[in-house]
């Protein structure tokens, strides 16, 4: 369950509900197998980006209200064409919320400067981290400070 105080709506439960015709009544079809999957895994990933910058200080409304008008959409039947409209406009929120959290980590931690960094495999213990928060990364970093990981 992805929920937090920015996005207590999205919950997978209630897509769960959804998807399967639950108190919304909605067909799962394969049209929306094919292209309604595609908005529920942007929807995902736009509410982590979304939280990131959250936690960080930064919200848009616009992101926050297309989250919401991204999870009705699912819950109703639409033409290919219509799906491709969503998908489109869905895009053009998703760069906004990318945008957000640019504006999020740059402000807290300033401008990502390139650096060599060896690529060779050393003898552990080390942790590898992949992903966009940076506010987590920066805690763990705090925590290891001088426990030779």
């Amino acid at each position: 369950m992805v929920s937090g105080p920015a996005f207590p709506f999205f919950s997978f439960d209630r897509i769960s509900v959804c998807l399967h015709g639950g108190s919304v009544g909605a067909v799962v079809s394969v049209s929306f197998l094919r292209i309604g999957w595609t908005l529920l895994l942007g929807l995902r990933g736009m509410a982590a980006y979304a939280w990131h910058a959250h936690v960080l200080g930064k919200d848009d409304p616009a992101v926050t209200d297309w989250l919401y008008k991204g999870m009705a959409a699912l819950t109703g039947t639409h033409s290919a064409a219509e799906w491709l409209d969503l998908l489109m406009e869905f895009g053009m929120v998703n760069l906004r919320c990318m945008e957000l959290l640019d504006e999020a980590n740059t402000s807290a931690y300033g401008d990502p400067v390139p650096t060599t960094v060896p690529l060779r495999v050393e003898k552990g213990p080390f942790i590898v981290v992949t992903g966009h928060d940076m506010y987590d990364l920066k805690q763990l970093l705090e925590q290891t400070e001088g426990k030779g990981i």
